[in-house]
């Protein structure tokens, strides 16, 4: 994964850019350590309301930087090294990379996200998807009547435009799905 030797994929969906790599090398992103750094941070009082169809627990709320985690290394190296391969097509600066926020999801059956944008002072989004069970929910974009269904595979990152507007469709299964989203700014 670390030589960006994996397959992507590149959308155009009305003018915004939607790349699709996929990472085999799971062991950057299921290890022991990381699951449980992801649990205690999905353990924080920062839950979000339960949602009318289903549960929702995310940490999109706390403070906490994970890329400065150790188990988190590899993972964000990778996550850089794919963004760093596409920036040009976000932004014409060539700089560093800056997480504004990362923060992980975990959907359970019968949730559901509804359709939001991100901030405009961010250029992309970066969601990657740890557990993908079967019967798991879809990243749904959205222009005007027309959406682009994406389901998703564990090791798959998606980036897009901050501005894309998306939705996630209904999470069916019994087990959990669970991504971890980071939001990006290229200066």
């Amino acid at each position: 994964c670390l030589n960006l030797e994996n397959k992507m994929e590149k959308i155009d969906f009305y003018n915004h850019n939607v790349h699709i790599f996929q990472c085999n090398n799971t062991e950057i992103y299921s290890s022991n350590k990381i699951n449980e750094s992801m649990d205690y941070l999905l353990n924080l009082p920062l839950r979000r309301p339960d949602e009318p169809a289903g549960t929702v627990l995310s940490s999109v709320g706390a403070n906490f930087d994970m890329s400065g985690l150790p188990e988190f290394y590899n993972f964000y190296s990778w996550l850089v090294g794919q963004i760093s391969s596409i920036n040009h097509t976000f932004t014409s600066n060539v700089g560093n990379i800056e997480f504004s926020r990362t923060w992980v999801n975990r959907m359970f059956k019968h949730s559901t996200g509804n359709c939001h944008t991100h901030p405009d002072n961010i250029d992309g989004v970066a969601v990657f998807y740890t557990k993908i069970p079967d019967n798991s929910a879809n990243l749904v974009l959205v222009h005007d009547d027309d959406q682009l269904i994406i389901p998703p595979k564990e090791g798959m990152l998606v980036i897009h435009n901050s501005d894309v507007p998306h939705a996630v469709s209904e999470h069916l299964s019994e087990s959990p799905r669970e991504c971890i989203i980071s939001e990006f700014k290229i200066k």
